[in-house]
């Protein structure tokens, strides 16, 4: 019977129905005694069909085979399965392919069959279709015979479906973009049904996992793509941006080796290399690949701003300097490349730089939101505050709707200290779409940051609803739980983290740096031979270990850890200043002084040396090389604050008090005092400062008699910094200032007061 003749007999207004399958004796299929013929189409009026396995011959080792029962309620049996053998097929004088039917009640699967004579078939798949009750279910309708997709493309139906497909890679690209993994998996499932042997429906999805967190649907979708046809360099390229996004550094060299063995001239495959270099950590990847592009085709800003973005990942101030020049020549108007340079000199500490492409920017086009996003993130991470806030406000003028733009505030946020900020910005985020996972993944983390526990954790199992493999999620809530103390949660994490990817060397690093926190040394040590095994060139796990093993005792692992990246790349400059940290707490004089040199050889005009020096030095009992270091930094930049910080810290810490309030009175770097009727906040800075800003208030308020302090955020402070400040605080308090007491507040833990009784 004919699909035609079958439409008109069981017309949808009367009856819903199934074509059914049933066994029938055919021609041997791997000596099984049975294949698979279709029925005549058997209409249901109240109940599907239910199909129950039955025992046969075994069919490729398979115990059970399937024949359909009588009809069964489906209230009793939710689901409804059509398993098809996978078996090559010797002289089968069918074959079998799934057509579209009309849904009956709630079933959640539909099969049907419908015969085409083929000869010499080689392998056959079967799968049921999905339904509206199955939408996140994942599975594949694995059509592996050209000819079994032509047929199927030749029903009734399926033309105005092959007209949708490309709408449906479209809204696949849309929910990338959105961060939306359900959806985004249920158009692909669905494209597929078309045909699965569209380039554009997989790279579209491989395209679409990087930016939700599919690694497993990434993988899979590049390896169907490259079946279809391995010269398209356009499906190399799509895998090389999506591995980047999610970690697999193996799978973009693989990627880009093939795509440059297609065309070494491509410089869209050598822009995604440079940009997924630089998210992975490959420093001399990115910067071979740039070199290489410029030698092709130096006019073309694509390959300048690729690099910009990948120099915030390698740390390459001046190669973003540079690469965003040259790009100012060919075109100063060009936005992407200002909001790039903007990103990148916020993580590269370019104050300047960042705020002069923000105006340029705005002259340009005063009304494009992806500049004000790029600058809330900048400025948070160069502490300019009011900027940052200002270009907020700005981009809610602008378009209110704009869910990075509350994303981006939700991470500057937590470098200023502002949980209630960062709180409005996640609530009206999720408002817009509660289903955007880099708004829960931000959340988690900026609520690590600023000691919000259970604001971490809502967030955390907000995401796995979500989409529970995205091992984006996992890794940041490694590092919030590891600062909040939630040892347990780590732990759990982690695991999540290995059991979707144990090859994904950032879940590796984020557990190196954890382990800091929960004393965990021999865990750091699993953690930091996975990911030398994954990648052993990878600067961020060796700088991962040095830190974890100097506050944890290793000293030999740290001493290792930092000569194995002085191999890989003796030029970078954080890897010299984590060690100077390092080397002041395993007592490491000479090894400090030797990375405090290097250092700031390589940058000297960058503080982060002369501050870490000075830290270093302390611990190891050395003042006058940390006053050394302070004059250096002053000679640099007197108005940064950072090494003022640093310096009374130490001298607080010594005991040197006299000498802190002398450099605490005279630095612009410290906040003004003036009666409040509010707490004074201390939260972001260190102890050393909050002792200095007490003694500042007992000297211009003498007759004051209470003064209340913030040192944490929330009712959740459960930072270990936070229990450092306050025990120093107390301690202090007891000491030095006899006739005074120190509490904590009753209700808010992130207060303490200081009383005079």
């Amino acid at each position: 019977m004919s699909i035609k003749t079958f439409e008109k007999n069981h017309s949808m207004n009367s009856v819903q129905y199934y074509q059914t399958c049933a066994p029938m004796p055919t021609a041997p299929v791997m000596n099984a005694p049975y294949s698979y013929i279709p029925t005549a189409p058997v209409p249901v009026t109240s109940v599907p069909l239910m199909f129950m396995p039955m025992p046969t011959a075994p069919v490729m080792n398979a115990p059970y085979s399937y024949i359909p029962t009588a009809p069964v309620p489906v209230t009793s049996v939710p689901l409804m399965f059509m398993p098809m053998p996978t078996a090559p097929v010797m002289n089968a004088p069918h074959n079998y392919m799934p057509i579209l039917v009309p849904v009956l009640n709630n079933a959640p699967y539909i099969f049907t069959a419908t015969p085409m004579a083929r000869e010499n078939v080689a392998f056959q798949s079967h799968m049921p279709m999905p339904t509206e009750n199955i939408k996140s279910s994942r599975f594949e309708a694995n059509i592996e015979s050209r000819i079994a997709v032509d047929r199927f493309q030749q029903a009734p139906f399926s033309q105005n479906a092959k007209k949708n497909l490309k709408s449906i890679c479209q809204n696949i690209k849309n929910a990338g973009d959105q961060k939306n993994p359900r959806l985004a998996w249920d158009l692909y499932t669905q494209g597929k049904q078309i045909s699965s042997n569209d380039i554009y429906l997989h790279t579209s999805y491989i395209k679409a996992a990087g930016q939700i967190g599919d690694v497993e649907g990434a993988k899979n979708a590049y390896e169907e793509a490259k079946k279809i046809n391995y010269r398209d360099s356009f499906i190399h390229n799509a895998y090389i941006k999506s591995a980047g996004q999610l970690g697999d550094l193996e799978g973009a060299k693989r990627a880009y080796n093939a795509a440059l063995e297609i065309n070494d001239r491509d410089i869209i495959t050598y822009g995604s290399y440079i940009v997924a270099a630089g998210q992975l950590g490959d420093l001399e990847g990115a910067k071979s690949a740039y070199e290489a592009a410029k030698s092709i085709n130096l006019e073309n800003i694509i390959i300048h701003t690729a690099y910009i973005k990948a120099a915030i990942q390698i740390g390459d101030k001046e190669g973003a300097r540079s690469a965003y020049e040259i790009a100012l020549t060919i075109d100063n108007k060009n936005i992407f490349t200002h909001s790039a340079y903007i990103i990148a000199a916020g993580r590269l500490g370019d104050k300047e730089g960042a705020r002069k492409a923000y105006e340029i920017a705005k002259a340009v086009d005063p009304r494009n939101i992806s500049i004000h996003g790029a600058y809330i993130v900048a400025a948070g991470q160069l502490g300019d505050k009011e900027g940052c806030k200002a270009a907020y406000e700005l981009n809610q003028l602008i378009d209110r709707q704009d869910i990075l733009a509350h994303g981006s505030y939700i991470v500057a946020a937590a470098q200023f200290g502002d949980l209630p900020g960062a709180k409005r910005a996640y609530t009206l985020a999720q408002k817009i779409d509660a289903s955007n996972m880099i708004v829960h993944n931000s959340f988690i983390v900026t609520a690590g940051q600023l000691g919000d526990l259970e604001g971490a954790k809502r967030a955390y199992e907000a995401a796995k609803r979500i989409h529970p493999r995205n091992i984006i999620s996992h890794n940041a809530y490694i590092s919030a739980a590891a600062h909040l103390g939630d040892v347990e949660g780590v732990k759990r994490a982690y695991e999540a983290a290995k059991s979707i990817n144990p090859r994904d060397i950032i879940s590796h690093n984020a557990y190196i740096s954890a382990a800091a926190y929960l004393k965990d040394l021999e865990g750091a040590k699993r953690a930091y031979e996975a990911a030398k095994e994954i990648d052993s060139k990878d600067m961020i796990s060796h700088r991962s270990y040095i830190s974890t093993a100097s506050r944890l005792g290793d000293v030999e692992g740290a001493k290792s850890a930092y000569e194995a990246a002085k191999n890989i790349d003796a030029t970078h400059f954080m890897t010299h200043v984590v060690y100077m940290l390092a080397a002041g707490k395993i007592g490491d004089k000479e090894g400090a002084k030797s990375a405090y040199e290097a250092a700031k050889s390589i940058e000297p005009g960058n503080l982060a040396a002369y501050n870490s020096y000075i830290i270093a030095a302390a611990q190891l009992e050395d003042l006058e090389e940390a006053k050394n270091a302070y004059e250096a930094a002053q000679a640099v930049d007197n108005q940064e604050s950072i090494a003022h910080y640093s310096i009374v810290q130490v001298l607080v810490d010594m005991g040197l008090y006299s000498e802190a309030m002398q450099i605490f009175n005279n630095s612009i770097a410290f906040p003004k005092y003036e009666v409040k009727k509010s707490a004074y906040d201390l939260h972001k800075y260190s102890h050393g400062v909050g002792v200095c800003t007490l003694l500042k208030l007992r000297e211009v308020y003498p007759d004051q008699k209470s003064f209340t302090f913030i040192i944490g955020n929330g009712l959740h402070s459960n930072k270990p910094d936070f229990y450092e400040f306050q025990d120093y605080f107390r301690d202090f308090v007891a000491k030095e200032m006899p006739g005074w007491i120190c509490e904590r507040d009753r209700y808010d833990f992130g207060v303490i007061h200081v009383l005079c009784f």
